[in-house]
C-alpha cells in the first residue's frame, strides 16, 4: 500500500485475541457446554430428588395423596339391550304374511311376547318391532288360515258338483 507521498505504511494493527467463530458474551438464554444453566456451577454430585421445593407445581398435598392416572386399554362396554327377541319377532312375521302361515306366526306371536315383557323388565327397548312381529304374526296366521280355508270350500264344492252329476 501507498501513502498519498508514495511512501509505504505499516500493515493495520492485529486485533489481541484471534477470531474463534464465537461471540465474547454467549447468548443468555442458552447455557453453554461447559457451563450449567443458571449460572450454578457443576459440582459432579447428583441432585436429590427426594427434596420438595416449596413452588413445585406437582407436589402431593398434605393429607392427600398422590393421584394416579387410570389404567391404560378400553372401558368396558356398556350392557347392550336385548334386542334379539324383537328383531325375530318381526322377521318371523314378516315370514307368517308372505305365506308360511301357522309355521311362522305362532313363534312371532311367541317372541313377540318375550320381547315387550323384556321391554317392560328394562332389558331391551324395541317394543315397537314386538308389537310389530306380534301384529304380522297374526295377519299372517288369519290370511293363510283364509286361504286354506277358502282352497277347502272350493275343494268341497267341486266334489259335490262331481258327485251330483252322476
Amino acid at each position: 500500500m501507498t501513502q498519498a507521498d508514495g511512501g509505504w505504511s505499516s500493515p493495520p494493527p492485529q486485533p489481541d485475541q484471534p477470531y474463534t467463530g464465537q461471540p465474547e458474551q454467549p447468548y443468555t438464554g442458552q447455557p453453554q457446554p461447559d457451563q450449567q444453566p443458571y449460572g450454578s456451577p457443576y459440582t459432579g454430585a447428583q441432585p436429590d430428588l427426594t427434596q420438595r421445593y416449596a413452588g413445585q407445581p406437582y407436589q402431593n398435598q398434605p393429607g392427600r395423596p398422590g393421584q394416579q392416572y387410570p389404567a391404560y386399554g378400553y372401558a368396558p362396554a356398556p350392557a347392550m339391550p336385548k334386542n334379539d327377541l324383537g328383531v325375530l319377532a318381526l322377521v318371523f312375521g314378516i315370514l307368517a304374511v308372505v305365506g308360511f302361515g301357522p309355521l311362522a306366526g305362532i313363534p312371532a306371536i311367541i317372541l313377540g311376547s318375550k320381547a315387550k315383557a323384556a321391554e317392560r323388565a328394562g332389558l331391551a327397548n324395541n317394543g315397537s318391532l314386538a308389537t310389530a312381529g306380534i301384529v304380522t304374526g297374526w295377519i299372517g296366521i288369519a290370511v293363510v288360515t283364509l286361504i286354506v280355508l277358502f282352497y277347502v270350500l272350493v275343494f268341497l264344492l267341486v266334489a259335490v258338483t262331481e258327485s251330483s252329476s252322476y
